[in-house]
């Protein structure tokens, strides 16, 4: 199964968007992924988690990409998808070990995406 083809310009994605709610589709799509891309998210895991909680949270990532596949719009590529789902892991983990002002500066700074649950944030920085 081919997900996703390089071109010239980046990456684009083809994703059959009528089978994209199958279970079966969803898990071949995200096999792919980790395929293409497992190897970079771990990387990116164990750079910013260490190598503790990488290998766990690199398999949530994939298994929130098979969750929230059905609502993935193609405005990036799957790859850049999949380290905005890294990213939000990470700044989870910050927020649970009592961290949050590094994962909200960060945040902040459009270096992570802001999660609007983020009491954090809210209440210390104004973000909402």
């Amino acid at each position: 199964m081919e997900v996703s083809q390089p071109d010239d310009v980046g990456e684009y994605t083809v994703i059959d968007r009528q089978r994209v709610h199958e279970e079966a589709y969803r898990w071949e799509v995200v096999a792919t992924l980790m395929r293409d891309h497992g190897d970079a998210v771990m990387r990116f895991c164990v750079t910013w988690l260490g190598e503790g909680l990488a290998e766990e949270v690199t398999q949530e990532v994939f298994v929130d990409a098979w969750e929230r596949l059905p609502k993935y719009r193609p405005e990036a590529t799957l790859r850049a998808w999949l380290f905005g789902i890294a990213r939000h892991k990470w700044a989870q983990n910050q927020h649970s070990n009592h961290e949050p002002q590094t994962a909200c500066k960060l945040l902040l700074n459009n270096e992570l995406w802001h999660d609007d649950a983020c009491g954090h944030c809210e209440r210390q920085v104004g973000v909402r």
